[in-house]
């Protein structure tokens, strides 16, 4: 067997941003606590989005009831035409303005679904389950989404993690070799099982597997 040192990373690791900006009402988390997926970590101030919300609600309201109002126009027309009532130009457009009203209550309904997601943003939650590092942004302070948003705080995954390590090109070579004589097992079939012991530990008491090889040597080590 072979030993070789490595380092230890996290399957996930999550820099968590807000989605709206804002400031920060509170932070729901200790330093270092453990967190569920979904757990709200920090809350933005929501009055701005909750009145956002309440007036595309107001915008989509009107909008069906203009709507309902053209329909009844456009009905209305529909029998007059074929009597020579109205005139058949009158009649396309009512047809015309009801086609429109229901493309105004569909693009309300965007609205508010919209401002829903805004709202909904200002809860902050964890996308993993994992562990939180300390909060970097706390209450009190302003928060800006897009692409210079400030990071809250990092999750890193817990279960599971990985370990990587270099091996050098002559042992690769070795076990590739024993791996076709049919004396090993090859990371490109079938996966190498490792012993892995941290720093304080007596022995190798922690069990792995090779599961990925990089697709490259480095032929000076």
């Amino acid at each position: 067997w072979d030993s070789f040192n490595g380092r230890i990373e996290a399957v996930e690791s999550v820099q968590l941003r807000p989605r709206v900006s804002g400031y920060i009402d509170k932070v729901n988390y200790t330093d270092g606590q453990e967190v569920k997926k979904g757990q709200v970590l920090f809350t933005i101030d929501d009055r701005t989005y909750r009145a956002a919300l309440e007036q595309a609600q107001a915008a989509l309201a009107r909008a069906k009831t203009q709507a309902s109002l053209a329909q009844s126009e456009a009905n209305r027309t529909d029998k007059l035409v074929h009597t020579n009532l109205v005139s058949r130009e009158e009649w396309e457009q009512r047809r015309s303005a009801a086609v429109q009203a229901q493309a105004d209550i569909r693009a309300a309904q965007a609205a508010v679904d919209a401002a829903q997601l805004n709202l909904d943003f200002t809860k902050v939650t964890a996308p993993i389950d994992g562990r939180a590092s300390r909060a970097l942004i706390t209450s009190g302070n302003l928060v800006t989404a897009g692409d210079t948003a400030s990071v809250l705080t990092t999750l890193v995954s817990q279960k599971t993690v990985y370990v990587y390590f270099d091996v050098d090109e002559s042992t690769y070579l070795h076990y590739q070799n024993l791996a076709r004589r049919g004396q090993g097992a090859s990371s490109d079939n079938q996966a190498l099982p490792v012993e892995i012991g941290l720093v304080g530990e007596e022995g190798y008491p922690h069990q792995g597997k090779v599961d990925f090889l990089d697709n490259q040597l480095t032929p000076s080590t």
